[in-house]
């Protein structure tokens, strides 16, 4: 009975060694597997993460993430900065995009604020011509009058827009006068013309109209009474 009691008791033994040695032998081969794991997964996870984290924070999208093997976590790795390298291209052209538009703006704003300046200028020009000025489109219809010309015909932008500033024009002048600007519209030739035009108080002034054909501007400096025609450019 003792020699049957030793022999359990050494199985037991065995058995318990056994078992021991192969629990650490386990824990060797997981450590081992968590190791590899974690170079192979958890290690790119971990970067890729870190690299959104820092982009969040800065916005550099220069950043990349770091590539450790050539498996399937190397491919997604290579894919995620694939696509930080199409953001980073896709944000350079926007940020391109937008300084050329705003320097488009700028120089739009610019344009403008001399075309206003100038419009300024040229309406404070004349305003200062005692005889008036007046402007017209390309189909040769009056657009503007000066308030200077206007109180001198006593006309009203109304009644000079079209052609209407052809009512003050003499008896004797306004056939050939109207006929020779209609002409001179429709050619685009040089207008360069003297007649008599009606003023406020009845009484017919000279004039010599220069018209340009590429600014479709004309200039009427009518002179005094007892004085003799003059022209002036703008």
């Amino acid at each position: 009975m003792a020699c049957a009691r030793y022999d359990v008791t050494d199985r037991v033994r065995a058995y318990l060694e056994i078992f021991g040695a192969i629990t650490g032998l386990s824990l060797v081969v997981a450590a081992a597997l968590s190791t590899r794991l974690q170079r192979v997964i958890t290690t790119p996870l971990d970067s890729m993460s870190g690299v959104a984290r820092q982009i969040v924070r800065h916005g550099d999208y220069s950043l990349r993430a770091i590539k450790t093997t050539d498996d399937e976590m190397g491919f997604v790795v290579d894919a995620f900065n694939t696509m930080l390298g199409e953001v980073q291209s896709r944000t350079s052209e926007l940020e391109q995009t937008n300084v050329a538009l705003q320097e488009e703006a700028a120089t739009r704003q610019a344009a403008e604020s001399a075309l206003r300046e100038s419009e300024k200028l040229y309406r404070a020009i004349g305003e200062s011509i005692e005889y008036g000025v007046w402007v017209c489109n390309e189909q040769g219809q009056n657009t503007y009058a000066s308030s200077s010309f206007l109180h001198l015909t006593g006309m009203t932008q109304t009644q000079c827009s079209d052609v209407g500033w052809g009512h003050a024009l003499h008896p004797e002048d306004a056939k050939a006068t109207l006929a020779a600007w209609h002409e001179c519209v429709r050619s685009g030739g040089v207008w360069y013309r003297e007649h008599r035009i009606r003023g406020a108080d009845g009484t017919y002034h000279p004039i010599l109209v220069p018209f340009s054909p590429k600014a479709f501007r004309s200039v009427r400096r009518m002179a005094k009474s007892g004085v003799g025609p003059e022209s002036i450019w703008i």
